[in-house]
């Protein structure tokens, strides 16, 4: 039986958009992404503290490299953990953004295409859910001479995985009164935690 639970929209929603819209063989491409998240949750960001899933950008095949992913200011979100315990950890409510940038390794002038994959964890203040998130975006890029995006917005004053660990950019949201839980938090956490060791160990297809 399938206990995997089911909601009526999705939880993230991921967008990609690139630089250019043409581009040679090795013509550097920057890549924005931006996280939706649905109302009432949180998505966990880089460094979301002790416990939740970090989130992460890869491009899973070798025909595409990239530079180090920058992120979005998150925020201090307070999460009741029941029992009157408090933690705080970096979240994106509503939305975030990533950024990286990109090359081609193969020096022919066809179009390619490149595939980007989040991973990472939402949970619900209100229900105490957590979902393990595996969402991937693919875009084509056509060959030819270099041709800006008109599309295209950088991501402005990223910051590092490591910068976000260091505490940099994080703002802080107070906690809101919640009703109390019916089962722990900390549940949901241990689930899309196992969660997200299932979706690592799968082959992408």
């Amino acid at each position: 039986l399938d206990s995997t639970p089911t909601f009526e929209a999705p939880l993230v929603s991921l967008t990609v958009v690139a630089s250019k819209t043409q581009a040679p063989a090795g013509e550097p491409l920057t890549l924005v992404g931006t996280i939706h998240v649905a109302e009432g949750w949180v998505f966990y960001s880089a460094a979301p503290g002790d416990g939740p899933l970090p989130a992460r950008v890869t491009i899973p095949h070798a025909e595409v490299s990239h530079g180090e992913v920058t992120w979005s200011a998150p925020v201090a979100h307070p999460t009741d953990l029941g029992g009157g315990e408090i933690e705080t950890y970096h979240v994106y409510e509503d939305e975030g953004r990533f950024s990286m940038t990109t090359q081609r390794t193969l020096a022919v002038a066809n179009s390619y295409y490149i595939l980007v994959q989040l991973r990472g964890q939402v949970c619900s203040d209100v229900t105490q859910q957590c979902v393990a998130i595996n969402e991937q975006v693919k875009i084509t890029i056509p060959g030819g001479p270099a041709l800006d995006n008109p599309a295209f917005t950088p991501l402005v004053g990223g910051y590092t995985k490591a910068q976000l660990e260091a505490g940099e950019g994080v703002a802080v949201v107070e906690l809101t009164a919640i009703d109390a839980p019916s089962w722990s938090i900390w549940t949901g956490l241990v689930a899309a935690l196992l969660a997200g060791l299932v979706l690592n160990i799968m082959p992408c297809v």
